[in-house]
């Protein structure tokens, strides 16, 4: 649909899209679609490399759905350029933490042809009063992006499964950078272009995720790293070296990727080969019908 209408321009309203920390949604925030228990979702970061930076006529992403602690607005905004170069305005608002469910607050946006900007403010009809501060009313370029200079990259890097944070390596063209206790790590003073951003940490998987870089704009660089997924293979014979069929091989340890401890039934020649497991220190215990352990 947005493909077949290159002449029109594009609003996205969705539920879930960015964070409040002026970040798109990724895996390890709060309230993501896991923590509903939905699986082959797509997330803020997913949408945006599938769906929005791919169309030159998609101008704004509106969502909400995110909050913060009681009496808080969950307020944000971003701004990114898409593959063809296209500004994309990227706005969070949602006030149902705020006092009697958010007051009734809205967001009014004015929109100026001639000057190519938009105008945000937050009202709230109960109260009859507005939101002042900077993140409920502001003035945004529509179209242009007019930020001249060089732009840098701001991301984390955490385990995809414990959302550990990783003082894991960065790599990119303009350097390494190692991640802080929090998982942080940031280039600055890039020049416009795209950055490979790849992750390395003793015993993970590393990690690479193309960024595009802009004038005077802060990139996010989220970066997720699952444990190295290793294999243990092996023969089981009697004191006399002959193989011996349908033993059970079980493995103990780090447990395998699917969280339990693993047992395997030996082929005809003995031989075993365990399924996909994690870095880690494994006992191995063989048994068979007939023999001693």
């Amino acid at each position: 649909v947005i493909q077949s209408n290159a002449d029109k321009q594009v609003i996205i309203i969705t539920h879930a899209y960015e964070y409040f920390d002026n970040t798109r949604i990724s895996p390890c925030n709060s309230f993501d679609a896991q923590y509903y228990g939905l699986g082959a979702d797509n997330d803020g970061d997913a949408m945006w490399a599938k769906l929005v930076k791919q169309y030159s006529n998609i101008t704004m992403v509106l969502s909400g759905h995110e909050i913060r602690g009681a009496g808080q607005d969950a307020a944000g905004r971003r701004i990114d350029l898409g593959v063809n170069g296209n500004m994309v305005n990227q706005i969070l608002s949602n006030y149902q933490n705020m006092t009697n469910g958010g007051n009734g607050y809205l967001r009014i946006m004015k929109f100026h042809p001639s000057t190519d900007t938009i105008d945000v403010s937050t009202y709230s009809p109960y109260l009859n009063a507005f939101l002042t501060d900077t993140n409920n009313q502001f003035t945004i370029p529509w179209h242009k992006w007019t930020g001249t200079g060089n732009g840098s990259v701001a991301g984390l890097v955490k385990d995809i499964s414990t959302c550990s944070a990783l003082t894991a390596t960065v790599s990119s063209a303009a350097g390494s950078k190692v991640a802080s206790s929090s998982g942080s790590y940031s280039f600055t003073a890039l020049p416009p272009g795209t950055y490979k951003m790849t992750a390395t940490y003793p015993n993970y998987t590393s990690v690479s995720k193309s960024i595009q870089v802009a004038p005077a704009i802060a990139a996010s660089g989220k970066l997720y790293l699952g444990t190295q997924a290793g294999q243990i293979n092996g023969l089981i014979t009697d004191g006399n070296g002959v193989a011996i069929g349908n033993a059970s091989v079980q493995l103990t340890g780090s447990a395998s990727t699917s969280g339990s401890d693993e047992t395997i039934t030996t082929g005809s020649n003995g031989a075993y080969s365990s399924g996909p497991i994690a870095a880690g220190t494994y006992q191995i215990t063989a048994s068979a019908s007939g023999f001693n352990p």
